[in-house]
């Protein structure tokens, strides 16, 4: 393995809480609180970029789950 590729565990690191209601995503070992991810982006303390996308063609090119 690429040792450039391998998460470095922060020796200070602590989880955000969820709330009750918060969107989260579970993938693998790893949950994205989607709650906590905009309003990170919301308040600048995550800079993203934006991207246009066409949903339909993206979904054809793209294994996923269920999306409700």
């Amino acid at each position: 393995m690429n040792k450039s590729r391998r998460i470095k565990l922060e020796e200070n690191y602590k989880p955000l809480h969820n709330e009750i209601g918060d969107e989260i995503y579970p993938n693998g070992i790893f949950n994205f609180s989607i709650s906590r991810i905009l309003e990170h982006i919301l308040l600048g303390k995550l800079s993203v970029e934006k991207e246009k996308i066409n949903v339909r063609e993206w979904f054809k090119l793209h294994i996923r789950g269920s999306v409700n």
